[in-house]
């Protein structure tokens, strides 16, 4: 059985245009020191809720969302099997409900696979900065080539229809810099579309994110407009 360690029943934000219930899985292999999931990254003080409960409230709500968002943590740490099959009951609930999965991109096999098997319609991916930056920004070890084919795999299935996709990068004045966007632009040509996204200094994994500044609005949109360049779209989310 899946563990699964919270929902937002309602959400309009979780998946683009469509309003959504949004599915917490629990763990991740980054320790971003901004994440503001940081009980769900720690696996701490956690109550999971069983599936059945959820595929419960589902049933109920099946006529009033567009689909589901699968998000964490990094859900797809998880057993692959156990992910797939509660995918199938939610698809079992109503064929026509949509599957978001926010991913940080380090399994692109089980990506792959969900792809293959019809059992993502979207997928948001974050970037968290270019390659040689890449560890430092999320405090872990990472495989950059994982990324990089999870980015292949992502811009393929986009470019044949078969998922829609963005790809999202947290934007902190701690690591990221108009040079960096030029780079990860560089890195990404071609795809579908970026968000840079506001950091919230908000219940973050490394307490003293929470004095950190943000880059504003205007300064975010300053950095969007060469990115033009390498993206078909560019989104600013505050």
């Amino acid at each position: 059985m899946l563990k699964i360690a919270g929902i937002i029943k309602t959400s309009v934000l979780d998946y683009p245009k469509k309003i959504v219930s949004t599915i917490f899985l629990p763990g991740c292999n980054f320790k971003c020191p901004f994440c503001h999931n940081s009980d769900l990254v720690l696996n701490k003080n956690l109550k999971l809720i069983e599936e059945k409960e959820i595929l419960k409230d589902l049933e109920k709500r099946k006529k009033l969302i567009d689909g589901v968002c699968i998000t964490g943590g990094e859900p797809l740490i998880q057993n692959y099997k156990d992910l797939s099959d509660f995918i199938k009951k939610i698809k079992e609930i109503n064929e026509k409900l949509l599957i978001k999965i926010d991913t940080n991109g380090t399994n692109p096999k089980i990506l792959e696979k969900l792809i293959k098997n019809n059992l993502a319609n979207f997928i948001a991916m974050d970037i968290k900065n270019t390659k040689k930056k890449y560890a430092e920004t999320i405090n872990s070890k990472v495989n950059t080539e994982d990324i990089e084919k999870s980015i292949k795999i992502i811009n393929k299935n986009t470019a044949n229809k078969k998922i829609d996709s963005e790809f999202r990068i947290t934007v902190l004045p701690e690591f990221h810099n108009s040079e960096d966007f030029m780079k990860i632009g560089q890195w990404l040509k071609g795809s579908k579309k970026l968000v840079l996204q506001k950091f919230i200094p908000k219940n973050t994994l490394d307490k003293s994110f929470e004095k950190k500044a943000s880059y504003s609005e205007k300064e975010l949109k300053e950095f969007a407009k060469p990115l033009r360049l390498f993206f078909h779209k560019i989104e600013v989310r505050i």
